[in-house]
Order: structure tokens, then sequence, then C-alpha cells
């Protein structure tokens, strides 16, 4: 058996949505809800190499290039970008360079926390929602800390203040890692990242 990562995670979302619609016999869902674990779990173990790593569907993760060293992202295979959540959205030149700012709110539920943002501007693209909506959005180039590993990426500029996450990692940003999507927060919190929450937290109650 020789899986890609998205073979596996294919499969295991198409058993899941088999299971749900599924109306016939106890015996056939067991069938399906037996295959799809052999199936992830095989899958998982024959294709990992020493580089890759094991993450859940949610993860904290860090964007040093905009000083975010903590913010909690969604995994979201269905997309090939990830976005992020950002308001107050302004493009300005810089020496001749385009440049977008920007405000975030790091942590989830909490509109007081802001941070202020700014990055090259890269390009700005039409880009469709999980309900089909078209938005033109910035996009930028930054830099994604997952565990130990760094990637450059790109990343669009979207107010997702009415949705639970704060981020979506797309596929690009995704590599080197394996998704388990029955766990979360696989990656532990770095010292510097619970340091970084609880001053965040001390910072909403001032």
């Amino acid at each position: 058996m020789n899986l890609t990562r998205i073979d596996i995670m294919s499969d295991y979302f198409n058993c899941n949505r088999a299971l749900k619609h599924c109306k016939n016999s106890l015996q056939e869902k067991s069938s399906i809800w037996i295959f799809r674990e052999c199936f992830y779990n095989v899958g998982m173990t024959e294709n990992m190499d020493k580089k890759s790593t094991i993450i859940g569907f949610r993860e904290w993760i860090s964007l040093p290039d905009l000083d975010m060293v903590a913010i909690k992202g969604k995994i979201d295979t269905g997309a090939k970008t990830s976005s992020l959540h950002a308001f107050d959205i302004k493009v300005v030149k810089r020496s001749g360079v385009r440049w977008v700012k920007f405000k975030v709110h790091p942590i989830q539920k909490n509109n007081d926390l802001v941070v202020s943002c700014a990055a090259p501007l890269l390009d700005k693209r039409f880009v469709t929602d999980s309900g089909g909506h078209k938005e033109m959005r910035c996009v930028i180039k930054t830099t994604i800390k997952m565990g130990a590993h760094e990637k450059e990426i790109e990343l669009t500029l979207t107010n997702r203040a009415t949705m639970k996450y704060r981020m979506l990692i797309g596929r690009e940003a995704l590599k080197l890692f394996y998704i388990d999507p029955s766990q979360s927060y696989l990656l532990k919190k770095s010292m510097k990242q619970k340091v970084y929450l609880k001053e965040l937290k001390s910072k909403s109650k001032a």
C-alpha cells in the first residue's frame, strides 16, 4: 500500500460521509467503520517518515513574522491556502512597495485584545469560501511555525469574526504532517507560547 497524505485523509473523510448517509443495516455500517479505522491506521503507519509529524484537527501555531506567538488554527484540507482573521485592512505604500496593514483578534471570543500587523502585499485575488461566496482578499507571504517545523506560506486575510476559529490552515502548510481528525492539540504549546497567552489574558483582565 503506497498512499499519500491526501489519499489517507480523503478516504477517511469519504468513509465518514458514507457512515453519515448510510441507511442500511447495522452490519454494513460496522463494515464501513472497520474499513475506515484499519485503512487510516495502516496508511498512516506505512507512509510516515522520520520528518513527518502527526497533528490534530486543531493546533496552536505561531506566525513569527507578524509577532503572533500563539494563535489557534483549524486544519482545513479542503483549502490550498491558509486564511487569517483580520479587520481594519488597509493597503498602503512604503518606498513604492505596497504593504497591507491589518489588525487581528488572536484569541477566540475576545474582541478586546488586538494585535496590529503589517506585511508586504503579495496579491489581491478572489477566494470562494465553503459557503460558495466569492470575496476579494489581500494575500501575504509569511512564516508559519507548527511545532518544530517552519514554512513560508501564502495567507489570505478575511474577517472571521463570526467564525469559531481565527485561522484556517490549508494544504500548502501541511506537507510535513499527517492529520488525525479524532485528536486536538497534539503539538504541545511551547513555554514561549504559554507565557505569551498568559500575558494576553492579563491584558484582557486589566
